[in-house]
């Protein structure tokens, strides 16, 4: 087992080439001259592939920032936290894995499963894994690979352990923590919610569920719940019954056969407020005006809930401020009411 991972796969992701690769794949150029052509006389697919390319390079290489009243635009790779960003490493990553497939089956690579930039991977035992990487990382240059190599039968891949078994053949999985992780959660003591208390636990209890492949990985992880829950002054009792709650459900849900469905009757509009929190005062507001809604307006499925107080960082200002030429919804064109001509004050692809 081997995990390959790409070192700032957004940064490194040419976002001109793999534009020029979605648009060969949705509409192939008909013809050299017809994109010489003036728009009126082009072919449906070549203005469907322009107009497309125009949309493409708007959302994604026409993207910059303001720090310190000054203005930074992004040259290569792809924007961190922009909508596209995501889509466009993946089409890149999935046209690296076509188009190298064969020559990495051909070094030694049996099974190739990736998740964004972290690749989980199979290889013969007397593969090269140095020949695999210069492979992967002669491609595209800019772009690197790292790889981590099993060790004592385990490899560690995003937040689970894989442990293979080679006297039985398989593999077994549970959760991994990073060495970074302090064990810190929301504290049983925290002035939120405890229904944000209480999902800090069944978090942690469902993703165990999810992930542990036997009981044995199962129980082992449950008591490092306990003790995260015991580190943040959770009690002891309520932790239990949380895990034990989860866990029956899980069994319940193995040993029935038929898949678990919401059967609801109520079609009520639901309608959500919410309730400042101020401790065992909301909890006992939230009965009382759920029992004066039911009376009041019997149709409507009225949920309340309630938020944490804002934390520290809402009062103080972390980005500059963006000036009123610089903002959303604002007039770009003066129409005369007498005339009817159009007087440009000017347009932006996007605000700052």
């Amino acid at each position: 087992m081997i995990s390959f991972d790409v070192v700032s796969l957004f940064t490194n992701v040419p976002p001109t080439f793999t534009i020029d690769y979605i648009l060969d794949q949705l509409y192939p150029v008909c013809s050299t001259n017809c994109l010489q052509l003036s728009k009126s006389k082009q072919c449906v697919d070549c203005k469907r592939r322009i107009d497309f390319q125009t949309l493409l390079e708007i959302a994604t290489s026409k993207t910059h920032f303001s720090f310190n009243n000054k203005r930074y635009v992004q040259h290569d790779g792809v924007a961190m936290g922009a909508p596209l960003a995501p889509i466009i490493a993946d089409i890149f990553m999935a046209y690296l894995e076509t188009t190298l497939m064969d020559e990495l089956i051909s070094l030694g690579v049996c099974e190739w499963h990736r998740y964004v930039d972290d690749t989980f991977v199979f290889i013969n035992p007397n593969a090269n894994v140095n020949d695999i990487l210069s492979v992967l990382n002669f491609f595209h240059p800019p772009m690197k690979f790292t790889y981590k190599v099993e060790k004592d039968n385990e490899l560690e891949f995003l937040e689970v352990k894989v442990i293979r078994i080679p006297e039985r053949h398989t593999l077994e999985t549970t959760i991994y923590r990073k060495p970074t992780f302090t064990g810190l959660i929301t504290n049983w003591n925290s002035y939120v919610p405890i229904e944000y208390k209480k999902s800090s636990i069944t978090s942690m209890t469902d993703r165990a569920l999810r992930i542990c492949s036997t009981y044995q990985l199962l129980s082992t992880e449950f008591n490092e719940i306990r003790k995260i829950a015991k580190l943040n002054d959770y009690p002891t009792s309520m932790v239990d019954t949380l895990i034990g709650i989860k866990f029956s459900k899980y069994r319940n849900k193995q040993q029935s056969n038929e898949p678990t469905t919401k059967n609801s009757n109520d079609n009520r509009q639901i309608i959500y407020v919410e309730i400042p929190y101020v401790k065992t005062t909301t909890s006992e507001l939230k009965k009382r005006t759920q029992h004066l809604a039911c009376k009041l307006r019997p149709d409507l499925n009225i949920k309340f809930f309630s938020k944490p107080p804002p934390n520290t960082n809402t009062y103080f200002q972390s980005k500059d401020p963006i000036t009123k030429h610089m903002l959303s919804d604002v007039v770009y064109s003066v129409k005369c009411k007498d005339c009817g001509q159009l007087y440009s004050t000017g347009q932006n692809y996007r605000t700052t």
